[in-house]
């Protein structure tokens, strides 16, 4: 969804879904897995 929200131009509500996936993603994931990494860039795109 918040790729959604950030190719429509919508950042104010992709950030907040891109800061809780990472921390999702930290909390299950170990600390250098691929897809912390993209949803990382995914924030990162947005600020």
């Amino acid at each position: 969804m918040a790729c959604a929200y950030q190719k429509a131009g919508d950042v104010g509500r992709a950030i907040p879904l891109f800061e809780e996936t990472v921390t999702d993603c930290e909390r299950v994931l170990s600390g250098d897995h691929p897809l912390i990494k993209k949803v990382r860039e995914d924030l990162d795109s947005c600020l």
